[in-house]
């Protein structure tokens, strides 16, 4: 809440990259081992099909909890789902065994919100391929063995310094200090970048 200049409680919206999103489509603990698989499974919750289309609207899609290790047919899986693909906000890839970030998620612009808490992603370069989504704002990796090198969350604000949120927390001043002081100073030991 704010004050305006007379005293009356204003009330704002939270500056926070969720508050627009519809109801995600939901395929957690689905025993996916690929993205095609999901073609025959019906999604988690009550999200209706667009009579005229055949496919969700939403912007929002989750795979946590499956056992997914491979990006193979995820633009195609998209396609088939969801009435806008390319408008697609919200990327949940949680828990499952990915080890690196395929550049096919570039191919979503609006991607704001992505979920990549625990996989088995090593390389902090693998993380350097976001820098090309412009609207991304959050990002979950908490959980990844990357977390156990040193100077990873200061690599990380420094590649994607337009985050708003990392590891769902809010980004402080103080974080993207940190971040430009260790970008200048190169600290990232131990960092595997090939």
């Amino acid at each position: 809440m704010l004050r305006s200049p007379r005293n009356k409680i204003v009330v704002s919206s939270s500056i926070d990259c969720s508050n627009d999103f519809s109801l995600p489509l939901d395929f957690c603990f689905k025993h996916l081992e690929k993205f095609q698989d999901v073609l025959k499974e019906p999604p988690r919750g009550k999200l209706k099909k667009c009579p005229e289309t055949g496919k969700y609207k939403t912007n929002g899609i989750k795979f946590s909890y499956n056992q997914l290790s491979s990006y193979e047919d995820l633009n195609t899986v998209l396609d088939s789902l969801l009435v806008d693909p390319k408008s697609l906000e919200w990327l949940d890839i949680s828990y499952n065994d990915f080890t690196s970030v395929d550049k096919v998620i570039l191919d979503y612009p609006n991607l704001k919100i992505l979920n990549l808490e625990g996989n088995s992603i090593e390389k902090l370069s693998e993380l350097d391929k976001l820098a090309a989504l412009p609207n991304l704002q959050s990002i979950t990796i908490q959980g990844n063995p990357i977390e156990s090198t040193q100077g990873y969350k200061n690599y990380i604000l420094a590649r994607l310094p337009h985050l708003k949120k990392f590891n769902s927390a809010p980004i402080t001043k103080q974080d993207k200090a940190g971040a430009t002081l260790s970008s200048r100073g190169k600290q990232w030991k131990g960092a595997k970048h090939t």
